[in-house]
């Protein structure tokens, strides 16, 4: 998603690796918010800097504290709320869960689905192309291809579970970040062969379908003449940023290459929207003074997706997909938000349940369950209920290390 076009958005962060069993839970997440124009660079390569995200914590989402054992859901829960709900929401889907044991090019085998992600890509992958200088090269100039994933460097686990399921590329750590990077031409064609069968559903995809192009210009050796290495600058010009200054004054005339048209975003598999969910969901406990409540607070339970707006078809579509929720438009954002409570009972706990969340954002999922269970009992309305719901509160999201 390019900064530029969003404004906030949020960002996740797994401190270490989750599975996808709520029983093998170990390590746990922070959320950042990305703020526009807070793009920076991370020194990663020798000869490059990559650009990357700064985050700021913000709003009550974000931020940590230490995790309390004592406040993490106890399992039973989920079967309760599961036995209690309807399923009325993608039945057929619920009913067969899947989990893969996937063999990667190194021919050892890792246990993530390759739907969740290419929905977790979704949320925050990035696939670059870079035009650079370069002596050893007749033309004067050389070219990359680079796909990566950026995020806090608490999330190293996740890039590296990542890095099991592809076989291929690298993890680096540099100040607050980690990224996972593939720039080898033969280990980039494990990475298109994923997308290719494993498509990805929002407008990212036109901007993998120009890095595939790319690749084959730089495959072909296109670039070593002019006619080549200006069609690769062109294609530079439509993903991310757009062309840097550098290379706007190398190339003048240069005309952006036409975004391809992306009109396939059905949601292919459940576990897409859990891997999407991971890198862009938000579970959230909101606590509000009420004069009409005996306690004199009411207690709101939200979960949301929060996307550019030009990803608005795709967050409609989660009405339908999900059975519930509705639509928030803002700025150049679009949010979908779930806040009834039999809606959050019966269909979006339930999915989650059958397709896990994964990172540190799963402990604030228990923790919104367990808020859930508190209310589905009424003691929110008891002065002992409350206050376990705040001190829950306070040590999820921006309240947990």
């Amino acid at each position: 998603m390019m900064e530029t076009e969003i404004g906030n958005r949020g960002s996740k962060s797994i401190v270490y690796l989750i599975t996808f069993l709520p029983s093998q839970i170990k390590y746990i997440i922070v959320k950042e918010q990305r703020v526009d124009g807070s793009c920076i660079e991370l020194n990663t390569f020798k000869d490059e800097n990559v650009p990357m995200l700064r985050c700021t914590l913000a709003g009550l989402e974000r931020g940590c504290r230490n995790i309390n054992k004592s406040i993490l859901i106890n399992t039973d829960l989920f079967s309760k709320i599961t036995e209690s709900s309807q399923n009325r929401i993608l039945s057929n889907q619920l009913n067969n869960v899947r989990f893969y044991s996937s063999m990667n090019k190194a021919g050892t085998r890792s246990n993530i689905n390759p739907w969740f992600l290419t929905g977790f890509a979704d949320g925050e992958a990035s696939f670059l192309v870079n035009v650079y200088k370069s002596s050893s090269h007749n033309s004067g100039w050389g070219a990359r291809a680079t796909f990566q994933i950026g995020l806090h460097k608490k999330d190293i686990a996740i890039l590296n579970n990542i890095q099991d399921y592809f076989g291929v590329g690298s993890v680096t750590t540099k100040t607050k970040g980690c990224v996972y990077y593939v720039q080898a031409i033969k280990d980039l064609d494990v990475i298109l062969n994923h997308f290719d069968h494993y498509p990805l559903v929002t407008k990212k995809y036109a901007d993998y379908l120009l890095f595939k192009l790319a690749i084959n210009l730089i495959k072909e050796k296109a670039h070593m003449n002019s006619e080549g290495l200006r069609k690769l600058v062109a294609i530079r010009a439509s993903l991310n940023w757009g062309l840097p200054s550098d290379l706007n004054g190398a190339f003048p005339g240069i005309v952006a290459y036409p975004r391809p048209e992306v009109s396939d975003i059905s949601i292919k598999d459940p576990q897409w929207l859990a891997g999407f969910a991971s890198a862009e969901g938000c579970f959230l406990v909101k606590i509000t003074k009420a004069i009409t409540h005996r306690s004199g607070y009411q207690v709101s339970l939200i979960f949301k997706l929060v996307q550019h707006s030009r990803d608005e078809e795709l967050i409609r579509s989660l009405v339908n997909y999900l059975g519930c929720g509705t639509i928030i438009l803002f700025n150049s954002a679009i949010e979908y938000r779930v806040t009834r409570f039999s809606d959050l009972t019966d269909k979006i706990i339930p999915l989650f349940q059958k397709f896990p969340i994964q990172g540190v954002k799963f402990l604030d999922y228990k923790d919104f369950v367990r808020v859930l269970e508190l209310m589905n009992n009424k003691l929110h309305l008891t002065p002992n209920g409350l206050e376990q719901i705040k001190f829950i509160k306070e040590n999820m999201n921006k309240g947990r290390e």
